[in-house]
């Protein structure tokens, strides 16, 4: 029987179908792609794919470094870096200020997975020129349940759904994944791509949809979900909400009890939680959708808020979340919410 080394029994299949792609020329002066400790937006850290665009399939590296049978090619080629650099050099830099143009303002680039493992991804795909925030460019999934999403604002500080990346679960079959990007606003008839991220069998923090949101006046649902980790341990998670109206206030609420109450005080959402309900309303905590039509908080589990005060998590604990905002109805003024978001503690 053959041994394997001790590195190879500690890769998961997740991790052996998981990638970090950076895209661009990867100049020596930006040190080339991020190091292997950078998660970037999903948390998800590993071997970092220099990826220049070809028509070519380019083979990658998994997580772990090891080569993979995946490969990746665009139908476009043209790539770009930012001169002078707008960013502190660190791995937000490598991985944001080089990208690829898209071919013009009528046609969208298309990159090409091939050769994964069937399944369930969450794809990450990163798309702002960090040193023009009117850039901005709609990123598709084909085959995903989550419909096209707009993406740019320069660098704002951090990584944010909706300013520098835009997320979409898909499910994989015949082993092909494809992504689409164009440019829909700006100063350049080009749209931008820094990379992408496919986490196997979705993200990494054990959150899970339940219960129906109403639509909103975007015409759409507003969608809870989370990164990071479920080990309280180490303290590591965002929750977000987007698809809600742009410019508008919200906060996020959390109960360890779920519930389904229709347009309660007159809103016209429903409420996804029950029993003690707190308010993310400390300073900070309530927040503007600005442009993008999203919020997200990073929690602090040692005290999530509830109505008899800060309340620690513990392993083994289940806290239910969702987004209140404000929007608008036929009535005029009003408030809506986001679906329901569990997370399992460990």
């Amino acid at each position: 029987m053959k041994l394997l080394p001790v590195a190879a029994l500690l890769v998961s299949p997740a991790a052996a179908q998981s990638f970090n792609i950076d895209v661009g020329m990867n100049l020596d002066f930006f040190a080339g792609a991020p190091n292997s400790g950078y998660g970037a937006a999903s948390g998800q850290s590993g071997t970092w794919n220099a990826f220049m665009p070809t028509f070519v399939a380019t083979t990658l590296d998994g997580l772990d470094a090891s080569a993979t049978g995946v490969t990746l090619r665009s139908d476009a080629t043209s790539t770009f870096n930012v001169f002078p650099g707008v960013m502190t050099p660190n791995d937000d830099q490598k991985l944001m200020e080089d990208f690829h143009l898209t071919p013009n303002l009528n046609t969208p680039s298309t990159w090409t997975f091939e050769g994964l493992m069937d399944g369930t991804y969450t794809v990450y795909t990163y798309a702002s020129d960090p040193s023009i925030p009117t850039i901005r460019t709609e990123i598709s999934v084909m085959g995903s349940v989550d419909p096209p999403q707009e993406v740019g604002a320069g660098w704002p500080g951090a990584h944010a759904l909706g300013l520098t990346y835009a997320r979409h679960d898909v499910t994989v079959s015949g082993g092909t994944l494809e992504v689409q990007a164009l440019v829909v606003g700006g100063q350049l008839d080009s749209g931008v791509l820094n990379g992408f991220q496919l986490v196997f069998g979705g993200g990494n923090s054990s959150g899970i949809n339940y219960c129906n949101a109403a639509p909103n006046s975007t015409g759409q649902t507003a969608r809870m979900s989370a990164t990071g980790s479920p080990v309280v341990a180490q303290n590591d998670v965002t929750i977000a909400c987007d698809r809600m109206p742009v410019n508008a206030f919200a906060f996020f609420l959390t109960s360890q009890v779920q519930g389904f109450v229709m347009n309660p005080g007159g809103s016209a959402g429903n409420l996804c939680l029950g029993g003690q309900i707190g308010r993310f309303v400390g300073p900070g905590q309530i927040l503007s959708t600005g442009l993008a039509g999203m919020v997200s908080l990073d929690l602090d589990l040692s005290q999530l808020p509830s109505p008899t005060g800060p309340i620690a998590v513990q392993p083994g604990d289940t806290w239910n979340f969702t987004a209140w905002f404000r929007d608008t109805g036929p009535s005029g003024a009003t408030s809506n919410f986001g679906d329901g978001l569990s997370i399992d503690f460990l």
